[in-house]
């Protein structure tokens, strides 16, 4: 107890770390030794620790906490633009399906147009055929008529010429009935013709008809069946848009839902960080009354401390547990934020087979040109997150060779340490010996061992700290590389999917201005007009078309693997922060070490040596003058 006076006040700064393998029952009685002597020397000084250590850990909670709320808030964030990006793209879609309707309008009142005269110019047609056959018929009258009135003058003459020949009031009387007939059967005859060309007449009016009437109930059908599709067409249009409005009121309620679950987390969190601050008071007030309670008898202040420590552990344990539940409510918000993303999705999925309804027209090829600008847009923000994931990359490995740096430190200070330890220990060796020559050879030769024992001890610590600090850093260079190599792969997927949106513009320029300098319908063949060069253009379209989808895919995973690079370095700061765990453990080790109760073992067998020592001396009536300058000198590296 003598010695113990002497000691530094702080014991627990300057004690050697060092391991000695001990039974339980010594171990259990130099802790109550040490526990006894340290209170009695220094009890202030460990309660306000013990403050600082609560004080520091409630700040750091308090710190996850502030984190846990502004990631909070940044998946909000994400959750309204995701929200203005929807009704973006509705807003978008329904003017794309008023401009597809008002086309569809025109089109239609086109096609009507078109189709009256068609058959106006097909009942002109019908007309002037009918035309030319009467004019044909009568064409070929006349000829009839022309001879007719060819055989009657020649039969005039013919009765001219009897007349003269021949007198006489019989032959005049045969002359004139003959004439009466032949006048009888040309008028006949002239009413036969006539009958027949109003007959004829009349059955080509009837087919005319026939023909406009088969033309009116072709167009009937075509416009039954036209009116059918468009129904149907408005049909699945209107579930469509019932469907994407039941969508949108199960979003809403799902982002109600959530927007609510904040609140009563945030409310939650409140409510929690008032229990800790109500209970780093009660810590105080606790702290306080053991401070007033110090000049009370040991058994009833060794009771309260023990009683602290059980409170303050309830409250660590408490503690612990609300940061994990906030970390738990920061996963769940986490996923209902992938699970929104998932739905944007499939909007956008939605929007784009809605806007495959305006191909083959000049709509979808301005449409294509907003979407290329539009991806362009989307690559530069894509190229944007690649360096900023880069950069974070940076700030990781550099944080990374900061900690190795730091470690290299924390090592060097061990080996010091274990350097000043080795030299303390074999200086005394040095004075045990020098004051030794009479005692026991076994004594000596036990504490040789015992020495041997705790730096090899010591060596095979530090050693397999070294071996943890090498895998480590082993691991930190296999994720570095994996993250060089995967921004290889996202700069040679951007670069080429860059070349693609190039090739893709440059195509639809040449369409529009193939478009543009189409020449109009005419009656010859060309080069720039029929069938054949609508369904090249229809093909150029369509696989211009699939080569868009195709970028939008690339880009796709483009960002899946940036997402999954982020989630690689998010998993690399945690292993960090682990590893920087494990040093500041190292680190508190080498300030406080665990092993303190075995330094006092030593030092108290020192002293049981030194004072058998002091006895033998007696019994030779030597005087004692070496005695007290021993023990300084083996409690000085104790402390020091």
């Amino acid at each position: 107890m003598g010695g113990g006076a002497d000691r530094d006040p702080d014991p627990l700064r300057a004690t050697p770390e060092v391991v000695t393998p001990c039974p339980l029952q010594e171990l259990v009685d130099m802790e109550e030794q040490w526990t006894d002597e340290y209170v009695q020397c220094g009890p202030f000084r460990f309660q306000q620790r013990v403050v600082d250590e609560q004080q520091s850990r409630l700040s750091r909670y308090e710190d996850a906490a502030a984190q846990c709320v502004n990631e909070l808030n940044q998946a909000q964030n994400q959750v309204r633009s995701l929200q203005n990006k929807i009704r973006l793209s509705e807003t978008r879609n329904q003017k794309l399906q008023e401009r597809l309707g008002e086309m569809e309008l025109e089109l239609r009142s086109a096609r009507e147009e078109a189709q009256q005269q068609e058959r106006n110019l097909q009942n002109i047609s019908d007309t002037m055929r009918s035309k030319e056959d009467e004019a044909a018929e009568l064409y070929r009258v006349i000829e009839e008529q022309n001879r007719m009135l060819c055989s009657l003058r020649e039969l005039t003459n013919r009765s001219q010429m009897q007349q003269l020949q021949v007198s006489g009031s019989e032959s005049l009387r045969g002359q004139g009935e003959v004439l009466a007939l032949q006048a009888s059967l040309f008028q006949a005859q002239l009413d036969l013709q006539a009958g027949q060309r109003a007959q004829r007449q009349a059955s080509r009016t009837q087919e005319d008809l026939n023909r406009a009437l088969q033309r009116l109930e072709k167009d009937l059908q075509g416009a039954l069946q036209h009116r059918r599709e468009t129904q149907r067409h408005n049909q699945e249009l209107q579930m469509a848009l019932e469907k994407a409005r039941s969508d949108l009121q199960e979003r809403e309620e799902q982002l109600n839902e959530a927007e609510r679950e904040r609140k009563r987390e945030e409310e939650e969190r409140e409510t929690k960080i008032r229990e800790m601050k109500t209970s780093l008071d009660q810590k105080d007030q606790l702290i306080q009354e053991y401070t007033e309670l110090m000049d009370e008898p040991k058994d009833k202040r060794d009771g309260l401390l023990v009683k602290l420590r059980q409170r303050i552990k309830d409250r660590d344990r408490a503690l612990e547990r609300a940061v994990d539940e906030k970390f738990r409510c920061v996963e769940e918000k986490d996923e209902q934020i992938r699970q929104l993303q998932l739905l944007l999705r499939e909007k956008d999925r939605d929007v784009e087979r809605q806007r495959c309804v305006l191909t083959n027209n000049q709509e979808t090829i301005s449409s294509l040109e907003v979407l290329v600008r539009g991806k362009s847009l989307e690559l530069d923000q894509v190229c944007e997150a690649w360096r900023n994931v880069q950069q974070q990359g940076a700030e990781s490995e550099e944080h990374h060779r900061r900690d190795l740096r730091e470690r290299d430190a924390i090592i060097s200070q061990l080996q010091t340490a274990l350097h000043g330890r080795t030299q303390e220990a074999q200086d005394l060796r040095c004075s045990l010996l020098t004051q030794v020559q009479s005692s026991p050879r076994d004594v000596l030769e036990e504490l040789k061992v015992r020495l041997q024992l705790k730096d090899r001890l010591f060596q095979e610590v530090l050693a397999d700290r070294t071996r943890q600090a090498q895998e480590h850093q082993d691991q930190v260079q296999d994720l570095l590389r994996t993250i060089s190599s995967r921004d290889q792969y996202i700069q040679e997927s951007s670069g080429r999917l860059g070349e693609v949106m190039e090739e893709q513009t440059s195509r639809l320029q040449e369409l529009r201005r193939q478009l543009s300098s189409a020449p109009g319908p005419g009656p010859g063949p060309g080069p720039g007009s029929g069938p054949g060069w609508t369904v090249d253009l229809d093909l150029d379209l369509q696989a211009v078309q699939e080569e868009l989808r195709l970028a939008l895919r690339r880009n796709q995973e483009n960002q899946d693997l940036i997402r999954t690079q982020t989630t690689r370095l998010e998993s690399m700061g945690r292993s960090l922060r682990a590893k920087d765990d494990i040093i500041r453990d190292l680190q508190i080790q080498t300030v406080n070490p665990p092993d303190l109760p075995l330094v006092q073992r030593l030092t108290r067998e020192l002293l049981e040596l030194k004072e058998s020592l002091a006895q033998r001396y007696q019994d030779q009536d030597r005087p004692l003058t070496r005695g007290p300058v021993l023990g300084l000198d083996l409690d000085r590296p104790s402390g020091g």
